[in-house]
């Protein structure tokens, strides 16, 4: 609940949130929280929060930098690998391991093992492509009259993997609707959220737009460089 819990205010998954799937055995794991390498920023999080790490590999031009890995997983054991090279082995206790290990482009994978040493479990993540785009993506096809439509906004590569490194100011417009909030999931925002600019945390944004009554919505969403405009039709 809200940026102090598994949820962060644009609605968005922590990475806390896989780990309370894993501790209370809905699922076996592992998972992966990564805390931001060679960060220019001190990353804010709250009293809550067990981590400052993310699902995240994609730490550009951080090479050789330490980077703290926290794995959560069922099991007796988990081993960490980078690029296919084992970093280790680790007793998992509270259903959690936590590696340090220097930080390299590429693939960083969990294998967790059972009482009797056989693999129960696999994760990976991998490094983003050199390409950045700015996805927006509706979370409903089309909108009631005067509905709400919620809009996420992530800077990915071209296959859709995360850039959490990404910092932009971004704008959004409206037609045929009007801006009701916009910002990120920093748990100490320093904007107001009814301004119609924002920065990105850690690549993300979020706005909430209330649609006219008939006809679509036209939204457009601009940084430093890009545009992008995404129409959202109204449906009674």
């Amino acid at each position: 609940t809200g940026t102090g819990g598994r949820v962060d205010m644009t609605g968005r998954p922590k990475s806390e949130a896989a780990y309370t799937r894993v501790a209370l055995e809905r699922e076996m794991g592992p998972y992966i929280a990564v805390e931001p390498v060679c960060f220019r920023d001190k990353v804010q999080i709250s009293g809550w929060q067990l981590t400052k790490g993310l699902e995240s590999w994609s730490w550009n031009g951080c090479d050789g930098q330490t980077a703290k890995v926290m794995v959560f997983a069922r099991g007796k054991e988990v081993e960490l690998l980078v690029n296919g090279n084992s970093v280790g082995k680790k007793k998992l206790k509270k259903a959690r391991a936590t590696f340090r290990t220097a930080y390299a482009d590429g693939e960083i994978t969990a294998v967790s093992y059972g009482d009797d040493g056989q693999e129960i479990g696999r994760y990976s993540l991998k490094t983003a492509g050199k390409e950045t785009r700015m996805r927006t993506e509706p979370e409903a096809p089309a909108a009631r009259p005067e509905g709400l439509i919620f809009l996420p906004i992530r800077y990915t590569d071209a296959a859709g993997i995360w850039k959490p490194m990404e910092r932009h100011q971004i704008r959004v417009s409206v037609e045929n609707g009007r801006l009701l909030g916009l910002g990120n999931g920093c748990p100490y925002y320093r904007g107001n959220y009814t301004d119609s600019a924002t920065e990105t945390y850690f690549g993300d944004a979020f706005a909430v737009i209330q649609a006219g009554k008939e006809g679509s919505v036209r939204i457009t969403v601009s940084d430093e460089t890009r545009d992008r405009t995404e129409e959202v039709p109204i449906q009674a």
